[in-house]
């Protein structure tokens, strides 16, 4: 009886490596965390039980850059100036662009295009004032600190980077984010706090 309870325990150890979990505990991390969960939303498309898409979208709001440079700064134990450095060069990007992180499965490798210049999925984000095309689709190279970032990037995800040219004001307000094609539409939803 103890062989295979030790067995088990093994089995749930290995299986337990790939749960969602910090790469390291402290306060940059935990307020990473949060920040990332506060701006994720996931989305799903199905046909009675067939999966079509799954995603998910990380808004990319001023604290989710101000937290991820703060985490990866502190995982690289940078000197001061190069903190500074990661800070303002996140601090440009949130000037010049309303932009999310999406990770996307398709059943179908050849739908999981959002970066193709004739896309199958067409995707805008709509707000109050209309709706707005994206500027840049770009697929984004997942390496280990990318993972450990955003542990909800799954093994056969494509991670993209969507990015909308910013206009007047401090962003877009309440707005969703729409990929939407001949297979459905998923939705992801951001309040003014966003």
């Amino acid at each position: 009886m103890r062989p295979a309870l030790a067995l088990l325990g093994v089995a749930l150890a290995l299986g337990g490596c790939g749960v969602l979990r910090a790469a390291r505990a402290g306060p940059e991390t935990e307020a990473w965390e949060a920040a990332r969960q506060r701006h994720s939303r996931s989305a799903q498309l199905y046909d009675r039980l067939e999966t079509y898409a799954i995603a998910t979208a990380v808004w990319q709001a001023p604290d989710v850059r101000a937290r991820r440079a703060a985490q990866v700064a502190t995982w690289r134990v940078m000197t001061a100036e190069e903190r500074k450095a990661l800070e303002a060069a996140e601090a440009t990007e949130q000037a010049r662009w309303d932009e999310a992180l999406v990770f996307l499965f398709t059943t179908d490798p050849r739908a999981n295009d959002l970066d193709a210049r004739k896309s199958i999925w067409r995707v805008a984000l709509v707000g109050t004032a209309g709706e707005r095309l994206p500027a840049e689709v770009r697929t984004v190279p997942v390496d280990a600190e990318l993972r450990a970032l955003y542990p909800a990037i799954h093994e056969y995800d494509v991670v993209y980077r969507v990015r909308f040219a910013r206009g007047q004001g401090e962003g877009p307000g309440p707005f969703t984010l729409r990929i939407a094609g001949a297979q459905g539409r998923m939705d992801f939803a951001f309040g003014a706090e966003d």
